[in-house]
């Protein structure tokens, strides 16, 4: 009997494995979606910026705002490398789950 309760435990465990394993990469898939709408986000303003800072230098207004959104931009920019990095990670970590 001692040797049964040892299988049925070590039955158990794997499907702990298995369902704490499934919980992480639902985990991730969630993280990697938030990531991917943060993503879209920083594009969208990328783009109005950039516009609004090409409307600004078209209209020979190149001031103050205009070196704002000038450095704003380069911010986004950044912000979108990191996500991307973020991205390519967290899709790692699914295909090793």
């Amino acid at each position: 009997m001692p040797c049964n309760s040892l299988v049925l435990s070590i039955l158990s465990a794997s499907k702990i494995e298995r369902f704490l394993s499934a919980m992480g990469v639902d985990e991730v898939k969630e993280i990697l979606n938030t990531l991917r709408v943060a993503m879209s986000l920083s594009f969208g303003m990328l783009i109005i910026v950039v516009g609004g800072i090409i409307r600004r230098f078209d209209d020979k207004n190149v001031d103050s705002i205009f070196w704002l959104g000038a450095l704003f931009a380069v911010f986004l920019l950044t912000i979108i490398l990191l996500l991307i990095i973020k991205i390519s990670q967290r899709t790692k970590e699914i295909k090793e789950l």
